[in-house]
């Protein structure tokens, strides 16, 4: 009989500790984090633990870091800062990125896809695009490890690893010629 209630009792634990685990809740808590009005995931340091794997925190601090330096110069891009925008790849925030295909959590990595439109109060009222996060497990848990940008009517396809890697480089080239501001 103990063996029986061990076993009911792991096997619900166990249950538990998936569905708090799933990847999409992360995407959904990720997207709803970076649609929020008062909210920084570049300086937000325990939500990026939160939702990004080590790769991507550490590649977002680096351009973070070289951009930093970068804004003493007067040829400084306005296109440089890291916001939440960066990782939603739009300036113009959607107002919802629902689920739209779920992911196979029995695997150690995995993609899920979401939908995201444009409002009315928007730049791009009425369009949709589709992203793909790609997750990965950390600790027992799923994070995000880079976000897929697919092609749009106002959008080319990109990722934000490949967008922090052109800001960085932005960043460096401005560095490297740099003159301060006086």
């Amino acid at each position: 009989m103990r063996k029986g209630l061990l076993v009911a009792s792991l096997v619900l634990a166990g249950a538990a500790l998936a569905a708090d685990a799933a990847p999409e809740a992360t995407v959904n808590g990720l997207v709803t984090y970076l649609l929020g009005k008062k909210t920084d995931i570049v300086k937000d340091k325990p939500a990026q633990e939160k939702f990004l794997s080590a790769a991507l925190r550490g590649k977002l601090a680096d351009t973070d870091a070289v951009i930093t330096k970068s804004a003493n110069c007067p040829d400084a891009g306005p296109d440089t800062d890291l916001n939440n925008g960066t990782l939603l790849q739009a300036w113009d925030p959607p107002e919802a990125c629902p689920v739209a295909s779920p992911a196979d959590p029995a695997q150690p990595a995995t993609q899920i896809d979401v939908m995201c439109r444009w409002g009315k109060g928007s730049q791009y009222p009425g369009t949709t695009r589709r992203m793909r996060y790609f997750m990965v497990r950390e600790k027992d848990r799923w994070v995000v490890d880079d976000i897929r940008s697919m092609a749009s009517e106002y959008n080319q396809e990109s990722s934000v690893t490949d967008d922090l890697a052109a800001l960085r480089k932005e960043a460096e080239a401005t560095l490297a010629t740099c003159k301060k501001k006086p």
